[in-house]
């Protein structure tokens, strides 16, 4: 979970994760709720459908591929109670280790500092900043995609049947990015 959290999330690329795992750290029901209100509160953030799905994918191991879901198969934080979610069994036997809570702290006020100064400037109504470089897994993510496309796979068409219609991932990404400068990369 560690190496999950340091890989992934301690960039600090995107708030909403790390907000939810320091709320994890207080609260082990009503996560989202209170994640929501928190975003909303503190950075202006509102969370639509598209949005809670992608978190919750990203937290309960749904997100990645196959390779990756491999990887990381212990890195299940929440599960579903009722109509909100709450911490997993696994992560909260891990979150009773008071070393575990220390460093998991420690990590996620770090990606927050570097969400603060690198990345809580986003450019109009996505999550994503000028000037700074993305891997296709962060683009894929940061727009909000219900899981990761393997990235031979952003160069082509592919139907989305959460929004009905047919998506062609290289030219989302690029109109998404275009205003981005040219120096700035997208990275796999």
């Amino acid at each position: 979970m560690i190496e999950f959290i340091s890989k992934k999330l301690a960039s600090g690329k995107r708030i909403h994760e790390l907000e939810l795992l320091k709320h994890t750290l207080q609260y082990h029901h009503g996560i989202i709720g209170r994640l929501r209100k928190r975003l909303s509160e503190t950075y202006q953030c509102e969370m639509d459908e598209h949005c809670t799905e992608n978190v919750i994918n990203m937290m309960t191991n749904e997100f990645p591929t196959s390779a990756a879901k491999k990887t990381y198969a212990q890195c299940i934080f929440l599960k579903k109670e009722q109509d909100d979610y709450g911490i997993s069994d696994s992560y909260e036997k891990m979150l009773q280790n008071p070393e575990f809570c220390a460093i998991l702290e420690e990590l996620v006020d770090f990606g927050i500092s570097r969400y603060k100064v690198n990345y809580s400037y986003h450019y109009q109504d996505t999550n994503l900043v000028l000037y700074q470089k993305y891997t296709y897994e962060d683009a894929c993510r940061l727009l909000n995609w219900e899981r990761n496309e393997v990235p031979l796979n952003i160069g082509g068409y592919k139907y989305d049947k959460r929004l009905r219609h047919f998506r062609y991932s290289l030219t989302t990404i690029s109109r998404t990015i275009s205003a981005i400068p040219r120096n700035t990369k997208i990275i796999s």
